[in-house]
């Protein structure tokens, strides 16, 4: 570890090394140029990555988990890992996350950690050592974010660090710079709703509940500009903030498509 430090601190002495340590865990490496060219949330999100990279890569098992369980600090090593050994899978796994829930929350990062689910953050069973490489795969990221809970996260970091989200999910890979994601609602979407704030929807419940599944109808409509009308079977024209809603399906063929598709088979 002391040599992993030492080289890294070698590494952030010069830019070139870094611009292209980050070129390789980034998805939109063109974002970052040899003169320094970042937007603010392409910033913001290199140097969460940074830090995480910092806390997590490279860290072994023990240290983590001691985070979790301090009198591990007690033991040798090979007295750990016996300690450890008593874990089933599923235990083990839920110990190191908590774990790594502390190592980040150490280091001042504000992102729930349900939000990590778009980084690829792993065991290295041979080494007993954490490893931090950045981003997950396109597909694993695009999962993880419509996910509900892993966005929601992300809108909260996004908020409170004065980013907007469409810049946001550019620099996760989530997005085109040119225009809105792909997954961004549109008119007749169906979307699901899906609170996570202990506090309820922003303008109330009204008739409606968790989980239920509605068209959309309007956008920008309420009082905020991201807002998502929505007719629900419950209760139609219920309005509620775009972080509230996951998209659920949306139609290939639109209506127009359908009366031409009709008329030609009659």
């Amino acid at each position: 570890m002391l040599t992993r430090d030492a080289d890294r601190g070698e590494k952030n002495g010069n830019g070139q090394d870094i611009v292209e340590r980050l070129r390789k865990i980034i998805p939109n490496p063109e974002k970052i140029s040899d003169e320094g060219g970042v937007d603010r949330a392409g910033a913001m999100v290199i140097s969460l990555m940074c830090t995480m990279e910092d806390c997590l890569d490279g860290v072994p098992i023990s240290k983590i988990a001691s985070r979790v369980l301090p009198e591990m600090w007690n033991f040798q090593a090979e007295e750990q890992e016996r300690l450890l050994s008593l874990l089933n899978r599923d235990e083990f796994i839920e110990l190191i996350r908590s774990g790594i829930r502390l190592a980040l929350a150490s280091q001042g990062v504000s992102l729930g950690f349900e939000g990590t689910d778009i980084f690829d953050i792993s065991i290295d069973w041979e080494n007993m050592e954490i490893r931090f490489n950045g981003l997950a795969d396109a597909k694993r990221r695009s999962v993880a974010w419509t996910s509900g809970t892993c966005q929601n996260s992300w809108a909260i970091w996004a908020s409170e660090s004065g980013v907007e989200m469409h810049e946001l999910e550019v620099a996760l890979g989530l997005a085109n710079k040119g225009g809105t994601s792909y997954r961004e609602p549109r008119h007749g979407d169906r979307v699901r709703l899906q609170v996570s704030s202990s506090s309820g929807p922003m303008y109330g419940w009204g008739n409606v509940k968790n989980g239920e599944v509605g068209f959309v109808s309007g956008i920008g409509l309420g009082p905020g500009q991201d807002d998502l009308t929505v007719d629900f079977p419950s209760q139609k024209g219920w309005t509620g903030p775009r972080e509230d809603f996951v998209l659920a399906a949306s139609p290939i063929v639109g209506k127009k498509g359908l009366e031409e598709t009709e008329g030609e088979e009659e």
